[in-house]
């Protein structure tokens, strides 16, 4: 807090007056709401008086202390429990309905409240406007990332169980959803975390991840109107300053970086591919096929832990002006919750195979995979299953 104390209490009582009397809340009394009452009806006079056009309408003044001491003491009293703790996340959630209101009746005046320069970062974020999200302050889309993970660090689409234990109960709170909200909002989670390591955009963190810069555009398409409408954008940085934090203090941390970059031009041999699925039944016209794509596919994703989507191998039909969308519906379709018998089988030994390509990555060997202790480990697992059943 330090410097910052003063000048956060200061900034935060004009942002009270502008928007008088949304902050009554943070009153501990009437009598001193009617103190602020006096002081609030001025300001909001002079703002009124400038949008009708008069041109005697001058704010100079405005941001002067009042004279009245009582006055005075009521808007700090309320600024101070206004700022609370100056938590980021919870000071955003309070905040943030003042903050549109001053921008409602009068931008010109807020964006000057907000412009002093000795005011804390976590004041300046909490009210910053957002554009899908984004920082409109160029300050402070560039201050100094403050977490100890790397960008080599940052898989480009968040886990599963990431997005389970920190982004699933955003996820229910908007109002509406697509069948593609979850995914967009896993690949935004990773170019958050992204950005909140490099400082960088969301468009230059994708091209970063190997992602083409239209993916993060797109994410911000898609699912800008849906969070800034449901007032979901701040819920959404907190999920992510979340798995920041847990990354902060992960002890063996993965280099996803290395491994989309080892993984860049593997494919799935043709024999490990068959061998995956040699005695399980009805996929004989996928044996019959011989075309590991869907597997590379999948094991890529699990691996680099990459959008199926954006993996090698679509992208380079994409380029030759295949089907690329069929290729990634088919592989798409082993994410599938009702996934069953062979094919479920069949995308547990991938899983498997993927893990120890894995560790390859990470160890730097040769990416090489003994495929048949992977079906064993399989079958075993799905023989015990069995039996417990």
């Amino acid at each position: 807090m330090g410097s910052s104390f003063f000048p956060d209490l200061i900034t935060t009582t004009h942002l009270i007056k502008l928007t008088w009397p949304l902050g009554e809340a943070y009153v501990p009394s009437t009598p001193l709401a009617d103190l602020i009452d006096r002081q609030a009806a001025r300001v909001a006079a002079l703002v009124e008086a400038r949008r009708e056009g008069r041109a005697d309408a001058k704010l100079i003044g405005t941001r002067t202390a009042p004279g009245d001491a009582a006055q005075c003491g009521a808007l700090l009293l309320a600024a101070d429990a206004l700022l609370g703790d100056r938590d980021l996340a919870s000071l955003r959630g309070r905040i943030n309905p003042l903050t549109r209101e001053a921008y409602r009746r009068s931008k010109g005046y807020a964006s000057l409240i907000f412009r002093h320069g000795d005011i804390s970062t976590t004041l300046s974020r909490a009210t910053a406007r957002r554009i899908y999200g984004l920082q409109t302050r160029r300050r402070l889309r560039l201050t100094a990332p403050g977490h100890r993970f790397r960008l080599e660090e940052v898989p480009a689409f968040v886990p599963r169980a990431w997005f389970d234990a920190h982004i699933a109960p955003l996820a229910a709170r908007l109002p509406s959803r697509g069948q593609n909200t979850v995914r967009f909002l896993r690949r935004a989670a990773s170019l958050g975390l992204a950005q909140l390591t490099s400082g960088a955009k969301w468009p230059e963190c994708a091209v970063a991840m190997g992602l083409p810069e239209g993916c993060a555009r797109y994410a911000l398409h898609v699912l800008g109107r849906q969070l800034d409408e449901a007032h979901l954008w701040p819920a959404f940085e907190e999920a992510v300053e979340q798995i920041a934090r847990d990354l902060d203090q992960q002890m063996n941390s993965v280099d996803y970086a290395n491994r989309r970059q080892m993984m860049a031009t593997w494919p799935l041999p043709v024999d490990d591919w068959l061998a995956l699925s040699v005695d399980l039944p009805k996929l004989g016209r996928m044996r019959a096929k011989a075309d590991p794509a869907i597997g590379s596919i999948l094991v890529w994703s699990e691996v680099t832990q990459g959008e199926h989507l954006h993996s090698p191998d679509v992208a380079e039909l994409r380029e030759q002006g295949g089907n690329a969308r069929m290729l990634a519906r088919r592989a798409g379709e082993y994410y599938a919750a009702t996934l069953r018998g062979s094919r479920l089988r069949l995308r547990q030994r991938l899983r498997l195979y993927a893990n120890r390509l894995a560790a390859a990555c990470d160890q730097h060997r040769v990416l090489r995979v003994p495929v048949n202790e992977i079906v064993g480990m399989e079958a075993d697992t799905e023989a015990a299953s069995g039996e417990l059943g």
